[in-house]
């Protein structure tokens, strides 16, 4: 598929007009399956078309929902995290 460069947003450009940093992005990418990875001058960064970062943008409610992984939250000696979420108990 080829495309024109202007039709692109990189994932640094993306985390800044989302104001989100770049490990979301790329777990935002991966969760939603948005984005395709290139390889480049500086290594592989995900690229996203202007309507996958618009569907992005949409579906981004629902992915900040989406627990990170096991191992992301600080835990405490029983493995419970640190701290909780509010309205939770």
């Amino acid at each position: 598929m080829s495309m024109n460069i202007q039709e692109q947003v990189g994932e640094h450009r993306a985390a800044a007009l989302l104001g989100l940093p770049m490990t979301e992005i790329r777990r935002f990418s991966q969760i939603s399956g948005l984005g395709h990875l290139e390889k480049g001058d500086r290594g592989e960064q995900v690229v996203f078309t202007y309507e996958e970062l618009r569907r992005l943008l949409e579906s981004l409610p629902s992915l900040l929902l989406t627990p990170p992984g096991p191992g992301c939250l600080p835990t405490g000696t029983r493995g419970l995290p640190l701290f909780g979420f509010e309205g939770s108990s």
